[in-house]
């Protein structure tokens, strides 16, 4: 959290995971809602996938270039069982 780690979009959030978890970030894939969540993610060096069922449309989601955006939890289950 923010309690923790610098606010989003700086990556430290993402980065603390990565180090807990023990993987890498090529291991991992971001899933969020807002552009701020994908340009975290974009700053770690990390795949991140849009879903438009919170904040942002595809459109606002799409300029910070996930592999795929969805719009609701078929396609993201379709997406990640790929």
């Amino acid at each position: 959290t923010s309690d923790d780690a610098k606010s989003k979009p700086a990556p430290d959030m993402l980065y603390q995971l990565l180090e807990e978890l023990g993987i890498s970030v090529d291991e991992a894939l971001m899933i969020g809602d807002t552009q701020i969540d994908m340009a975290m993610a974009k700053a770690a060096g990390m795949d991140r996938i849009g879903v438009t069922m919170g904040v942002h449309n595809a459109a606002q989601l799409n300029e910070l270039t996930p592999i795929a955006t969805a719009d609701n939890y078929q396609q993201l289950q379709n997406i990640l069982l790929g």
